[in-house]
């Protein structure tokens, strides 16, 4: 009956060890800000593109955000 419990808690050391491997690591505050900036400028641009699609100026999109 040993056999079994010890390959059991193998297993479960096993298990264990690659939860914390794979964990991610916690971002930093200047990771964060970078992610921040680089989702406002995707956004900037997909903005821009869209009003080019519609053949809209800044002034026509700006009324329209008010």
């Amino acid at each position: 009956m040993t056999k079994p419990t010890t390959e059991a808690q193998r297993f479960t050391i096993n298990n264990e060890v690659s939860k914390v491997r794979n964990k991610p690591k916690p971002k930093t505050q200047a990771e964060l800000n970078t992610n921040k900036t680089r989702r406002s400028i995707e956004e900037r641009l997909e903005r821009k593109i869209l009003m080019q699609e519609l053949g809209l100026t800044n002034e026509e999109v700006d009324m329209e955000w008010r």
